[in-house]
């Protein structure tokens, strides 16, 4: 217990750091929720300024026009100037129907619309497509004689039948934010599990120290297992806080299915960073060194593994180094979750597959600090 007891000695000189780092995450987190977002995916048209110049003046081109008005916004500038228009982006489109257009529908040869169009526009390409809808059904109808008696009013009635847009509404919508706030947490998990145990184990490190305790009563082993069982109790009490806040910031998603895989995930991912924490301290001895590491790590890490920049818009290279990193399973597994609808094993085993590769991981680690230690322990023997 006199190991044990020194450790939370330790922690309580800095305990003003952490409580630094939890009020820092906070204000940051609650500003970056209410400045966030969802994406909406939600259709509609978007008006071009368009000139329209019509030439042949009959009841099917005004149709026409009055069709477009779902399109464009109608502005009147002379034919001079639209070159200018166009190059200014005052307008999109200029559309010229051609004298004698009607007509032309039911004879040899049918003259073309002439239009002009800013070359950067996209919605012009919507413009084109009604023109284009709007003149073969014309023709359709004029040369089957199906438009007799009120031509505009079919070609309109038959137009307005549109496919009907569906907005897919999300059933997880209520869980961007806590998606953002657990993929975020990746980033302080790093840097205080990094920063405050390394620091801890620090102070057990120098020579000295360590051969007081090889002529004390507690034996090397039940030494090394009070330090594992001080960092693993450390670390789940960080987790413990910040599941807490986010149970306070977001009561209604974390109590579910969801909300508990998430801290799940979180709890997990902290175990291979007190494993790489404790490999960090066992290979350098500078309190200076452990804590530039601690900050490399904590901002690398989040950098190119999806907490600060979503996955998907990194580089594929990028990601590749990345899998090399554990966040980069826990942010992927934040992704899944935050979309799993159906709790079946299909769904479930690729993010039971990362908690494997995150165990793993502190296999790796640990293997790494034991054979480095013993390395260690033989030059100050």
């Amino acid at each position: 217990m006199i190991v044990f007891k020194l450790y939370w000695k330790i922690f309580s000189k800095n305990f003003v750091t952490v409580l630094i780092y939890f009020i820092v995450f906070i204000f940051i987190t609650l500003i970056a929720i209410n400045s966030y977002k969802p994406e909406n995916f939600e259709y509609s048209n978007v008006k071009s300024g368009v000139v329209f110049v019509d030439e042949d003046d009959t009841e099917l081109t005004r149709g026409l026009k009055n069709y477009l008005e779902n399109y464009a916004t109608f502005k009147d500038i002379s034919k001079d100037k639209i070159d200018d228009a166009l190059f200014y982006n005052d307008i999109s489109m200029y559309i010229e129907i051609p004298k004698g257009y009607t007509a032309s529908l039911t004879g040899e040869e049918i003259l073309k619309i002439k239009t002009r169009s800013h070359p950067s526009s996209p919605n012009t390409q919507i413009i084109f497509r009604v023109i284009h809808k709007y003149s073969q059904l014309a023709f359709v109808y004029l040369n089957n004689d199906l438009g007799e008696d009120d031509l505009i009013f079919q070609l309109r009635e038959k137009l307005d039948l549109e496919v009907e847009t569906l907005t897919l509404v999300d059933e997880n919508e209520n869980f961007y934010h806590p998606h953002f706030y657990y993929n975020y947490m990746a980033y302080i998990i790093i840097a205080l599990v990094l920063t405050v145990i390394s620091s801890i184990m620090i102070s057990f490190k120098p020579l000295g120290v360590k051969r007081r305790n090889m002529i004390a009563s507690i034996s090397d082993r039940k030494f090394n297992t009070m330090l594992f069982l001080g960092n693993f109790i450390l670390g789940l009490a960080f987790i413990i806080g910040l599941i807490a806040i986010s149970i306070i910031l977001f009561p209604e998603a974390i109590l579910t299915k969801n909300g508990l895989f998430l801290m799940l995930n979180a709890l997990i991912f902290t175990i291979p960073m007190i494993a790489l924490a404790y490999l960090i301290v066992t290979i350098f001895d500078s309190r200076n060194v452990i804590g530039a590491f601690g900050t490399i790590f904590s901002l690398g890490f989040s950098f190119i593994t999806g907490v600060f920049i979503p996955q998907y818009l990194l580089d594929k290279n990028i990601l590749l180094i990345a899998r090399l990193i554990p966040s980069y399973y826990y942010i992927q597994n934040n992704e899944r979750i935050a979309s799993l609808k159906h709790f079946n094993f299909d769904n479930l085993e690729s993010i039971f597959g990362n908690f494997l590769i995150q165990f793993a991981f502190t296999l790796v680690f640990f293997i790494i600090t034991i054979y480095v230690s013993r390395r260690r322990r033989t030059q100050e023997n």
